[in-house]
């Protein structure tokens, strides 16, 4: 008798242990040219992020803004690392000139860095492994002075870039209280509806409400119908701010179009129409654009949603 009540201590305290273990998330996306560096890359990680107890070790090579999308909002992981390669494109501000953004180029060459602009609480270390990548999480660091860091400025090597933020890491982990939030964060918005139905095999897309990222619409195969609720953030609510883009990534030299039919409805009623030309060809190859038609008065009451799972 004794001897079972020990082995199923032991057992209970295992079962605990396994419920309350969180994640360090690593997601490699370089091009298939470089399948030999992401094998170095994994032994490196294998062998200096598999030893906590208390952690469990999640690897994804060949990582794409969904995957991405959906570990940064998973309330399980406490660390993530990506890496990729990383660069700058030049903009037009209106008020400050020409402005360079920076880009993260996942392993078939689509820019995933804007979804970085929804992360949830419960990560508390970000690295991003690429190169002259610093711009794309400074906004949401400076908001967030407890989580740690690793960011490169500069032009780096991948593999001594990934030790260098492991280290990092570690130093940050041992040196904090990892704290998960203990009830879901809500926030108040308008639910809109949005469908698509995808004429090829699509790519996910990125869904911005104004300039605000609110979610991914997952890829698609070829036919395919899918139907996701969204949120517009209810706060300070201007009609620009219902202003709905879909962006999928891809290079504007690529013309393939994984955007396909798309419709939009809030409330059982359609208040926006396509950004195109008078022949009804949208504009852009990487982006489709939907204006708002109505006047924000026909908008029913905002209501409370989940940003954040606990």
């Amino acid at each position: 008798m004794f001897l079972f009540r020990i082995l199923l201590l032991f057992t209970l305290v295992m079962m605990s242990t396994l419920v309350s273990a969180k994640n360090i998330v690593v997601l490699t996306s370089l091009p298939g040219s470089q399948l030999k560096t992401t094998k170095r890359l994994n032994k490196i990680i294998k062998r200096k992020l598999s030893h906590f107890s208390n952690l469990n070790l999640i690897v994804v090579n060949r990582g794409d803004q969904e995957v991405l999308h959906n570990y940064l909002n998973d309330p399980e992981t406490v660390a993530l690392f990506w890496l990729s390669h990383g660069g700058y494109k030049t903009l037009r501000s209106n008020d400050l000139g020409m402005m360079p953004s920076a880009l993260l180029l996942d392993f078939n060459g689509d820019n995933v860095s804007k979804v970085f602009q929804k992360i949830h609480p419960n990560i508390k270390f970000l690295g991003i492994i690429g190169c002259n990548s610093s711009q794309i999480l400074s906004p949401y660091l400076s908001m967030n002075k407890e989580v740690g860091s690793y960011i490169p400025t500069k032009k780096v090597v991948a593999t001594w870039a990934m030790r260098k933020a492991i280290r990092k890491f570690k130093k940050h982990y041992s040196q904090n209280n990892y704290e998960s939030i203990t009830r879901p964060i809500e926030k108040k918005g308008y639910e809109i509806t949005i469908k698509r139905i995808s004429k090829t095999a699509s790519k996910s897309l990125k869904v911005f409400a104004g300039k605000e990222f609110i979610g991914i619409i997952p890829k698609s195969k070829k036919n395919e119908f899918q139907e996701k609720i969204f949120f517009i953030p209810a706060v300070k609510m201007q009609k620009r701010k219902m202003k709905i883009t879909f962006e999928s990534g891809q290079s504007a030299f690529d013309a393939t179009d994984n955007f396909g039919d798309i419709s939009l409805m809030h409330n059982q009623a359609t208040f926006w129409k396509l950004f195109s030309k008078r022949d009804g060809t949208p504009f852009g190859t990487n982006e489709r654009i939907y204006l708002f038609k109505s006047d924000i008065s026909q908008l029913i009451e905002a209501e409370n949603y989940i940003l954040y799972k606990e």
